[in-house]
């Protein structure tokens, strides 16, 4: 139930690839922030920026998945940044993506990118394609895949009451925690403060317009989720609905862009793989995808 210029190289030592992840070093108004890469050993083809979901760290992105190592024999770096965790894209996030394409483009002699996560770093993979795509930018996106992030904020609101009133314990904990977090934010619940959580959404289901979702409709999308509400149920608590799912969000995002005319929007669903899971998404399968896309 989680809902997010100088380089300095360090050879971390890992026996699981064969080319060594390397770990970068940026600044940006005097933070300093850090991210670690893979890159191929032959001719690139293209940067993917890969984002963990909460309390991830950023090198172990590299173990749960083998799409990075798969991507390196593909011709493709990828780099994992240190994000905010946090319910929403803040600026500061933003900015900390910028610099890192800006500066790692240049060096590896390419524009192509690709953005994916996992969780709240699928939701910031969104909401800074939507940033990238409504600014003049001479970033060149081939495409966006996330695994099953948490998109529309009065939606996380909402489930956050549920887990309130009809939950106990941790997942109760959480609701209160969810609820406090946002108000704080945008200043209230969404009902006096709606436009202000569909800003900041990266998808609103509310807004006839799918809110900042919109300029997401030319683009190649994959919405990956194992939408398990028997398994939620069984294991967090009995009284949360689909709603409650991060898989609704991303049902409605779908639905939203093959509307739009969207004809390259995917989503696709497991069974077993795991609730919440990196296991969701299929490594091989994925990487094949964004060669094809990048092409």
């Amino acid at each position: 139930m989680r809902f997010l210029t100088a380089i300095i190289a360090v050879v971390l030592c890992s026996q699981t690839f064969a080319q060594t992840i390397k770990k970068g070093k940026g600044q940006l108004n005097g933070l300093s922030y850090n991210y670690y890469y893979l890159k191929p050993a032959k001719d690139i083809r293209g940067i993917v920026i890969l984002m963990g979901g909460t309390g991830e760290k950023p090198q172990s992105v590299f173990k749960r998945t083998s799409l990075s190592q798969l991507l390196a024999d593909m011709g493709f770096v990828t780099i994992v940044p240190e994000v905010h965790s946090l319910l929403y894209t803040d600026q500061y996030s933003i900015d900390v993506l910028n610099n890192i394409v800006n500066t790692q483009s240049k060096i590896f002699d390419t524009r192509n990118i690709v953005l994916g996560g996992f969780s709240s770093g699928g939701a910031i993979a969104v909401r800074y394609s939507e940033y990238i795509l409504s600014n003049t930018s001479a970033i060149n996106l081939k495409g966006l895949f996330v695994i099953d992030p948490p998109l529309d904020l009065e939606r996380i609101y909402a489930a956050a009451e549920r887990m309130v009133n009809n939950c106990g314990g941790l997942i109760k904990q959480q609701g209160v925690s969810i609820k406090a977090q946002l108000e704080g934010a945008f200043g209230g619940p969404p009902k006096d403060r709606v436009q202000q959580y569909r800003n900041n959404s990266s998808f609103a289901a509310g807004a006839a317009d799918g809110g900042n979702a919109g300029v997401l409709k030319n683009l190649p999308v994959r919405l990956y989720c194992e939408p398990d509400l028997a398994f939620v149920r069984k294991t967090y608590c009995a009284g949360l609905i689909f709603e409650d799912l991060n898989a609704f969000d991303l049902e409605g995002l779908n639905a939203f862009l093959l509307k739009a005319g969207n004809t390259n929007c995917e989503y696709i669903t497991t069974k077993g793989k795991g609730f919440h899971s990196w296991n969701i998404i299929d490594p091989v399968n994925c990487a094949e995808w964004i060669a094809a896309i990048s092409k």
